[in-house]
């Protein structure tokens, strides 16, 4: 899936909600998308603007901060299947299934 106007997919992450929060700002956001390639962090699947969500690696409701350094960038389908588990915690999940289904 190719990026068809690259601008398209950077206004996603410009509205106002997002413009500002700690040191997340919309330059900030822009800047990590064009570095991921466009890429879900978790599976390396190419993302659209349908198809992106921001996930904190450890859940705000866990004690996670709003920072980049807590944040990624991945399809709204792997979001929902990480909910609030912890990025180290979903990630054991996932071995064990593909350890017990292959």
């Amino acid at each position: 899936m190719e990026v068809e106007n690259e601008s398209d997919q950077l206004s996603i992450f410009s509205t106002q909600e997002n413009a500002t929060k700690g040191d997340v700002t919309a330059a900030a956001i822009e800047q990590r998308w064009i570095e991921l390639d466009y890429r879900c962090e978790l599976t390396g699947v190419k993302m659209t603007p349908q198809t992106v969500s921001m996930d904190h690696l450890q859940p705000l409701c866990n004690g996670g901060d709003h920072i980049m350094s807590n944040l990624q960038f991945v399809t709204k389908e792997a979001n929902r299947m990480k909910g609030t588990l912890s990025q180290h915690d979903f990630i054991a999940i996932c071995r064990q299934v593909v350890a017990w289904k292959g």
